[in-house]
């Protein structure tokens, strides 16, 4: 288990990125994480795609993919936020997993069809 002092530093790290409002951030073995549940998504969803991205699929089909997961995550946030649903965490995790998986997808794609200097 992370000591305080480590709790207390990586919160204060991830503080200017995250809200980390309590009733949105998941909590493990009765610790709080550093992040909210979605940015918790979206930095899974960044690795997997970094990791994973579909070789298959072009630069344009991952930049739809960004856009169309952008607007749920964007779904969720409003109807949350508006009260048409409570804080959902799965929902949380999911949609930002999405958004996070086709962002570093579309770059690496990007990226691997650019020249180099």
């Amino acid at each position: 288990m992370p000591s305080a002092r480590l709790r207390r530093a990586l919160a204060l790290a991830f503080a200017p990125i995250c809200h980390q409002r309590p009733e949105r951030t998941l909590i493990f073995a009765g610790h709080a994480m550093s992040v909210c549940s979605r940015c918790a998504g979206v930095y899974a969803g960044i690795a997997l795609g970094t990791l994973l991205a579909s070789p298959r699929m072009s630069a344009a089909h991952h930049r739809a993919a960004l856009g169309a997961s952008a607007s749920l995550l964007l779904l969720d946030v409003v109807t949350q936020d508006i009260g048409m649903h409570p804080v959902w965490h799965a929902a949380r995790l999911l949609t930002g997993a999405a958004c996070g998986y086709a962002a570093s997808a579309w770059l690496a794609r990007e990226l691997e069809g650019a020249r180099p200097l």
